[in-house]
């Protein structure tokens, strides 16, 4: 699943793709907190549905060129209560997702909206999931601008936005996804391409299989390399456009990534 944040960024509209993609890496960090099923499910919802106040106007502000209008900015600002709203009109009770939504964009450093609110006062669900969304944000592509890599998101993340997150939870997701998220394409010190399929032995030294020869043909099969060993070492991350491959998800992980 983490992997279709990278590999899978033309399979739908982004303000519905970006979503999903929150979902899942919130789900991840939650997991990693040892959060409860109970509290991994409220804020997987919440994740799901954090921009129904403004789905329309996302997929719309997609296409275009000039800058936001005031009125954009109004309704970008007010979309947190416009989602809670619609979602209590909707028939949804569960204060835990509620909450997430409302507060998805507050700061720790009381920079945010709607309420400016700061510290605890913030749920660390709605947290989770802020960190979330401002990641899956970077390494997503879009109309008006193409994606950066993972690792140039995290610095953009610890760099600019440092005061407005709880650096317990940067800790964790850099933890979690290491320094070569599970998705990433990577050349080998071989020469070949190869894509990250999960965690190695060590953080520098993830499970890969490549996909490309050194001569840049396509393999026929994905070969497992140990990138452990010198001679498969990663050498750079490169993004989807840089390498112009078509992934499928069951030749890297089996029948059930198949789908």
């Amino acid at each position: 699943a983490l992997s279709t944040i990278l590999l899978n960024q033309d399979a739908a509209d982004y303000a519905v793709r970006h979503c999903v993609d929150t979902a899942i890496v919130s789900v991840m960090v939650a997991r990693a907190l040892e959060k409860s099923r109970g509290e991994t499910l409220s804020i997987a919802a919440a994740a799901l549905t954090m921009n129904l106040g403004m789905l329309n106007q996302q997929s719309q502000l997609q296409g275009r060129q000039e800058a936001l209008s005031s009125a954009d900015k109004d309704q970008i600002r007010a979309h947190p209560q416009t989602g809670e709203r619609l979602l209590r009109d909707a028939g949804v009770t569960d204060d835990d997702w509620l909450a997430c939504v409302l507060m998805h964009h507050e700061n720790e450093d009381g920079s945010g909206y709607p309420f400016g609110k700061s510290g605890d006062d913030i749920p660390l669900a709605a947290k989770i999931m802020s960190l979330a969304d401002r990641y899956c944000a970077r390494v997503s592509s879009r109309n008006y601008r193409k994606s950066v890599l993972p690792d140039e998101a995290l610095s953009d993340i610890l760099i600019g936005d440092n005061a407005s997150i709880d650096p317990m939870l940067t800790a964790c997701f850099i933890r979690e996804f290491g320094i070569y998220p599970t998705g990433v394409f990577v050349r080998l010190a071989n020469g070949e391409v190869a894509v990250v399929t999960g965690k190695g032995a060590s953080k520098s030294a993830p499970r890969v299989k490549s996909l490309l020869s050194a001569s840049n043909e396509k393999m026929v099969v994905p070969l497992e390399r140990d990138t452990a060993s010198p001679a498969y070492a990663i050498k750079e991350m490169l993004t989807g456009e840089q390498t112009a491959i078509r992934v499928e998800p069951g030749h890297l992980w089996g029948g059930e990534a198949a789908g």
